[in-house]
């Protein structure tokens, strides 16, 4: 049940036979392109009758007979126009997700996807490089025919995605040869299988994935060996004088539910004749949040709100089906290495408590103000871990330190859905951190928005009394706090001892904390994105493959 589901393949219209159902990707279905000239007509007759099809961002199935459409089954995508200040590359993504789903609903198992001719696109970033449009197609088709896990046990069946073959049709007029579209695909395929393992960890329920079955998920997808490209470490407890801050959280979980640290590390071969500042070596840090079921603690969520925690291990898990991307494509001059605090939080007799004062792994002295606020208390630790790591490397100018958390609702009330927000200190503002991801992500529909850690922010996690030196939040919920998203940043750099290497250090380390909250997937009811992954290897794997890719 564990296997991969439905790939994409791509193919020219001479294969439309092996497929049941033709989806058109387009921005007017008056013009389909010259390589789509043998549906024109058919869609040209049928939008003389039924002007629907023009709306923009409509899914029309086209009525054809066999001869046009294998099985008869024809469907036109409409993206919206492309060139509005708002457009964006979603618009691609969105059209095929919605073909599919059509596709779907007409009894179709093997569609093939056709990308038309973009009459309306801009001469804007997302859009000059076709390859950036083929890949968000694909992507959007693919986040369609996701089956989740529970529901491929519960049937027995290893292959049981909603397609069973899904083809891309290659442009006629691209004059790439067919290796260079085979590792097109290639790079395709792992992003999306570094998707299925973040889905199945960040979707599945808290029984299914309790931490140490995500353990066993990632051993069943890495193993515990030293010579794979990703090696991986399990601590199989959470000590407290090692992770004195997460060991507090893990306090009130039974048994079954214990937590667990993973350590994953992927070296990647060095090539000095890098050709690019982009291409050059460069070290990842992550630590990745991943509570199995966040019921608030003591500071229990009421009216509902515990609903849909289970969601709160995106963020642990988009890092780790980066990790499954990195296994695959085995990109150079690049290392990776991550920790992932897998822990539920949980109500019991042990469990940790406003007021507690409890010393970091860094030796700060932090007062507990709100149970619900774990997330911040299991990152502070991991990233000063991280930090420690960033601090032994020969450059530690290269390292890049990242956070990724589920961590606030105040992150989808100030930006709404669909955004992951980056957050970079002094060091990775420099550096261009946040901005960068943010390109990468307008290339690929997995779209940042970025904020600022103030002065503000500082003041508000530091502690005028005598007993603490910080405060881990304030008692309301943060999205009835102002700046309740920037200010656990700031907490993060703090507790981890990040703040003693800002710009104003003898070693600056660049450190962005993302919080994707609002990107990972609305919490009850559909599957998770796993956002931020796309953006994460658009900006740091891409650039050091294959150029043309």
């Amino acid at each position: 049940s564990l296997t991969r589901m439905c790939s994409i393949e791509p193919c020219s219209l001479l294969q439309q036979s092996n497929y049941d159902c033709i989806i058109i990707v387009g921005d007017n279905p008056l013009h389909l392109g010259q390589n789509l000239s043998a549906f024109s007509k058919t869609i040209q007759h049928y939008c003389a009758k039924n002007c629907s099809i023009m709306s923009p961002k409509s899914t029309t199935f086209v009525p054809c007979s066999e001869s046009v459409a294998p099985a008869g089954r024809l469907v036109f995508a409409h993206t919206g126009p492309l060139n509005r200040d708002f457009d964006d590359s979603r618009s691609l993504y969105d059209a095929a997700q919605r073909g599919i789903e059509l596709a779907i609903s007409a009894g179709s198992r093997s569609p093939l996807l056709c990308r038309a001719w973009l009459g309306s696109l801009p001469s804007d970033q997302w859009s000059m490089d076709l390859n950036n449009l083929d890949r968000c197609i694909a992507l959007g088709a693919l986040q369609a025919v996701y089956c989740p896990l529970e529901v491929r046990e519960a049937t027995g069946n290893r292959n049981a995605a909603l397609v069973g073959r899904l083809g891309y049709l290659v442009n006629q007029e691209d004059d790439a040869t067919a290796a260079l579209v085979a590792q097109r695909f290639n790079f395709i395929r792992a992003l999306e299988s570094g998707r299925q393992l973040a889905r199945d960890i960040g979707g599945s329920d808290p029984e299914r994935m309790s931490p140490g079955r995500i353990a066993d998920r990632l051993a069943s997808e890495f193993g515990v060996v030293s010579n794979g490209p990703v090696v991986m470490e399990i601590e199989e407890s959470i000590k407290p004088e090692k992770y004195p801050l997460m060991a507090a959280v893990d306090r009130g979980s039974v048994e079954r539910h214990r937590g667990k640290v993973v350590h994953l590390t992927y070296e990647g071969e060095l090539n000095s004749r890098a050709d690019a500042a982009d291409r050059s070596h460069v070290t990842l840090l992550l630590a990745g949040k991943g509570v199995t079921f966040d019921s608030g603690g003591l500071s229990l969520k009421t009216g509902g709100s515990m609903v849909g925690m289970h969601r709160d291990k995106c963020g642990a898990a988009a890092v780790a089906g980066l990790f499954s991307l990195l296994a695959q494509l085995r990109p150079p001059n690049l290392t990776a290495r991550c920790s992932l605090g897998l822990v539920r939080n949980s109500i019991g007799s042990g469990s940790y408590s406003p007021d507690e004062v409890i010393v970091s792994r860094a030796g700060r002295r932090v007062r507990v103000v709100n149970t619900d606020a774990e997330g911040r208390m299991i990152l502070a630790d991991l990233l000063c871990l991280q930090r420690e790591r960033a601090l032994e490397l020969a450059e530690p100018s290269r390292a890049r330190l990242f956070t990724v958390a589920t961590l606030t609702g105040h992150a989808v009330l100030a930006y709404g859905q669909g955004y992951s927000i980056a957050m970079d200190n002094g060091p990775a503002r420099r550096l261009g951190v946040a901005a960068k991801l943010q390109a990468a992500g307008d290339l690929i529909a997995d779209p940042f928005e970025i904020s600022t850690v103030r002065r503000e922010d500082w003041d508000f996690v530091r502690s005028s009394g005598p007993y603490e030196e910080l405060l881990q939040c304030n008692p309301q919920p943060s999205a009835a706090t102002p700046r309740g998203h920037q200010f656990p940043a700031a907490f993060l750099a703090a507790a981890s001892g990040l703040d003693k290497h800002g710009t104003d250090s003898k070693i600056p380390l660049s450190y962005t904390h993302i919080d994707n909250a609002g990107s990972a997937g609305r919490m009850k009811s559909t599957p998770p994105t796993a956002s931020p992954l796309l953006a994460v290897a658009m900006r740091y794997v891409l650039p050091r493959l294959s150029r043309c890719l």
